[in-house]
């Protein structure tokens, strides 16, 4: 399965399914059917972690969804210290777990207090005549960028489509941030920008040090990917 990302983001949310089923049934129908379910997000290894995390959402780049409701994700990519072999079982579990009770405390003991989702992109707004591009956030306080690297760009000789044979992702550098947006250059393409995406590495960064972060809460923005319109 973790060659076909494609199955895993089907079979994922399914097993979910299969053990809540199994829990309400087994006991009787005294456990809730849909009872929060937290989950680590794969931290650092092979070429095909990057879309094994997005599979690990369904396709949506965060937890709970539409496919995976009451479900809440400890984000782990950020998590490797650098002095350890490159792993899905990273060493640092007191940081995983910290985020998993987060998101236990938010959905299955209604803390309100309790923030667990790290800033996510609402709005992603193209401006070719200054040859940069505003990714807005939802963040609940204010961004904190620790670097400028993370984002790419694809550069393609086609409009709409990020095909291999007629495109290619490039770097794209943070150039300026506010409290709720980040704005990265696109001046090193010539051609149409038609997709982008964000720590899509299979090592994002060193410990806690990608470049989107809340500052009051200290939690990640997840990998993510999108197309421009």
């Amino acid at each position: 399965v973790f060659n076909e990302t494609d199955v895993y983001s089907c079979l994922f949310p399914k097993m979910i399914s299969s053990w809540r089923a199994g829990f309400h049934r087994g006991s009787g129908g005294l456990t809730d059917p849909v009872f929060p379910f937290g989950f680590a997000q794969l931290s650092v290894g092979s070429q095909n972690y990057p879309e094994l995390r997005w599979s690990q959402t369904a396709g949506y780049g965060y937890t709970p969804n539409p496919e995976m409701p009451r479900v809440f994700m400890s984000v782990g990519m950020d998590l490797w210290a650098g002095r350890e072999p490159l792993n899905v079982h990273i060493r640092d579990k007191q940081d995983v777990g910290s985020r998993l009770v987060l998101g236990a405390r938010s959905l299955a003991y209604g803390d309100s207090t309790a923030i667990f989702q790290g800033p996510l992109p609402v709005e992603v707004i193209l401006i070719p005549t200054f040859k940069i591009m505003n990714v807005s956030y939802n963040v609940s306080g204010t961004l904190e960028v620790r670097n400028s690297s993370g984002f790419q760009i694809c550069c393609s000789s086609e409009e709409k489509t990020c095909k291999p044979q007629s495109s290619m992702w490039m770097d794209a550098k943070i150039v300026y941030h506010n409290n709720i947006m980040v704005t990265i250059t696109t001046a090193m393409c010539a051609k149409y920008i038609t997709s982008w995406r964000y720590d899509w590495e299979p090592v994002p960064c060193r410990f806690k040090q990608c470049a989107v972060y809340c500052k009051e809460t200290q939690l990640p923005a997840p990998p993510f990917k999108g197309d421009i319109a």
